[in-house]
């Protein structure tokens, strides 16, 4: 399975990204910070708190991609 690399408008990057977020904020059973996240959804704050998660996400994903190499 080959993977596809589509360049994205930062507008539909951001909706995708925050997607798959929220998809794994399910998963893990944090919906509340989700909720709490879109309470706070004002200017500065959301972009700021979306980096910060962006951030841990992809820190995450660095972490379980070495564990299982």
């Amino acid at each position: 399975m080959k993977q596809k690399y589509i360049k994205l408008p930062l507008r539909e990057t951001r909706i995708i990204v925050e997607h798959i977020i929220f998809m794994q904020m399910l998963k893990v059973g944090l919906y509340k910070t989700k909720v709490v996240l879109i309470k706070f959804n004002i200017g500065l704050y959301s972009s700021l708190s979306l980096l910060i998660i962006v951030l841990l996400v992809v820190y995450t994903i660095i972490k379980l991609r070495k564990r299982r190499l």
